[in-house]
């Protein structure tokens, strides 16, 4: 909701504060501006990344309206309710109901303890998953931030050339003001989409970042529990002590 929110308050601030200066929606509508900074911005990200990285940063976008918070909640339950099956029915019992289990990882993991894996050679495993999609879902953010680094010289590149243009035609001083005016649209694009869009959507993708992987750490934590064969009301205390960090 957060998101929603601040994205639909961000354009409202600009284009409301316009209105009330006078300026006109139509003038801060200009297609040649929005070519230059965007394709610019899209073009030098592609140079400093690569395209897996830019496919996997736009596909990222999704998990900017997740609420992690109630994500790892209901995961915490998911492990709780494995636990008590396992503890009573012993662990063979959970691999029935496995594919029924939401949580991906979970999923996968418990199926590694129903195998017979050793415990060290488990956490091994989640240890290596935990850090490898942590550093991939950050690579995802920096796309987003890099953009945001390029988007306002763009947005400035785009102001000098439409003052050249207005230079060019010094011979008619009546659309001086006019161009000049439209010239700098290119410098509002790109400092409004790298302040109110991709710095915001990459500080934001960091920190979804860092919750999954406190999912993905809650997740390797119930794992080796119920492998241990720990109490699930002790699991439940534990993940208690967990969610209100």
């Amino acid at each position: 909701m957060g998101t929603w929110l601040g994205i639909g308050l961000g354009i409202f601030a600009v284009f409301g504060g316009a209105m009330l200066e006078g300026i006109g929606v139509g003038t801060l509508i200009q297609p040649t501006s929005i070519l230059i900074v965007f394709g610019g911005t899209l073009g030098a990200t592609l140079v400093s990344c690569s395209l897996t990285e830019v496919k996997m940063a736009a596909g990222f976008i999704k998990h900017l309206f997740t609420d992690s918070a109630s994500e790892l909640a209901a995961v915490a339950d998911e492990i709780v309710q494995i636990s008590q099956v396992s503890r009573k029915e012993g662990i063979l019992s959970i691999d029935p109901i496995r594919p029924q289990i939401k949580n991906d990882l979970f999923r996968k993991a418990i199926k590694f303890v129903i195998d017979g894996f050793e415990p060290k050679a488990l956490e091994q495993i989640l240890d290596a998953e935990i850090q490898n999609q942590y550093e991939l879902e950050e690579r995802a953010a920096k796309v987003w931030e890099q953009a945001g680094g390029y988007a306002p010289t763009i947005g400035i590149l785009g102001a000098v050339m439409g003052l050249i243009h207005v230079m060019g035609n010094l011979n008619n001083p009546a659309s001086l003001g006019e161009g000049i005016a439209v010239a700098f649209v290119a410098t509002v694009y790109g400092v409004a989409s790298a302040n109110l869009f991709f710095l915001p959507v990459g500080s934001k993708l960091k920190n979804q970042a860092y919750e999954r992987a406190r999912v993905r750490e809650l997740v390797k934590i119930g794992v080796l529990g119920i492998q241990e064969g720990i109490n699930p009301i002790f699991l439940k205390e534990r993940f208690d002590t967990f969610l209100v960090k």
